[in-house]
């Protein structure tokens, strides 16, 4: 392969990318401003001036484009001026040489957005995510062609396999002695009449995680005080729309409901059989 996602993108690059737009700025008129960061002492310079850098996560690829700007907004009216995004490699580039920065993977346009809500933007190229994203960020297809990602998965292995040599020495209370349900997959489909901001009432499932239409939404657990999942309303369709559970602790059955309001009733009971030691 000539070419894979990390050479497109500068795969250590921690820097302000944008700078808020000016609101004085024609619109035919296109400049490029170029701004100097650097650190002085024990703090951040901005062109030469000293600047505090206030981040929040958001990442494009979770969030449906229609809400960018919203949540754009709402970064900054809880006093924040930067914005960090991953930029997953798993997302752009599916599958070996076919990239893809269209629709809700347009990298550029949500750069362009945060420019546009005053925003600076920390890029974090990867190649790995730590950001509870499946695989790290890695594409499936590297598993199914390791001569196109063997470094990269031979390091991540040697660490999975130093991990799991400290936890196996370890006694975790969470951990049963009693073996494990099958996991499983479920999929069903559900029809609806009107499509809207929807909260799913997922108690009655074990440990795993979630996908409508493909997208994920979300992990789960019965131990915590987690009860429902968010789904945007771009990720729902009016008729017949499809939800997929991976559940490694399956209960014997297990249901899904849509609530317009999320469960915040504080914690639930332990769900699980193992006990304290």
């Amino acid at each position: 392969m000539n070419r894979t996602l990390p050479t497109l993108l500068t795969a250590c690059l921690i820097a302000l990318v944008t700078a808020p737009a000016s609101p004085h700025l024609h619109a035919q008129q296109k400049t490029l401003t170029t701004h100097t960061f650097s650190t002085e002492a024990d703090h951040f310079t901005l062109d030469g001036k000293p600047f505090k850098v206030l981040s929040g996560e958001l990442h494009y690829a979770r969030i449906p484009r229609e809400y960018w700007h919203a949540r754009l907004k709402m970064a900054k009216a809880m006093g924040l001026n930067t914005i960090a995004t991953y930029v997953f490699w798993s997302v752009h580039e599916p599958t070996p040489n076919h990239f893809d920065f269209t629709g809700q993977y347009d990298l550029a346009a949500f750069i362009k957005a945060a420019q546009q809500e005053g925003l600076y933007v920390i890029l974090r190229a990867g190649p790995y995510s730590c950001a509870e994203w499946e695989f790290g960020g890695f594409p499936a297809w590297l598993l199914s062609a390791p001569e196109k990602g063997a470094d990269i998965l031979k390091k991540g292995a040697d660490i999975l396999k130093k991990n799991a040599v400290i936890l196996s020495a370890a006694k975790n209370p969470r951990i049963s002695s009693v073996a494990p349900q099958t996991p499983t997959f479920r999929r069903a489909h559900f029809t609806l009449t009107q499509t809207g901001d929807t909260f799913l009432d997922i108690h009655t499932l074990g440990k795993g995680a979630l996908w409508i239409h493909g997208h994920p939404i979300g992990r789960f657990w019965n131990i915590g005080p987690q009860q429902t999942l968010y789904v945007p309303a771009p990720w729902l369709r009016k008729g017949t729309n499809e939800i997929v559970v991976f559940d490694l602790l399956p209960p014997p059955t297990a249901h899904v409901t849509g609530l317009a309001q999320p469960i915040l009733n504080g914690p639930v009971p332990d769900q699980t059989t193992s006990k304290q030691e």
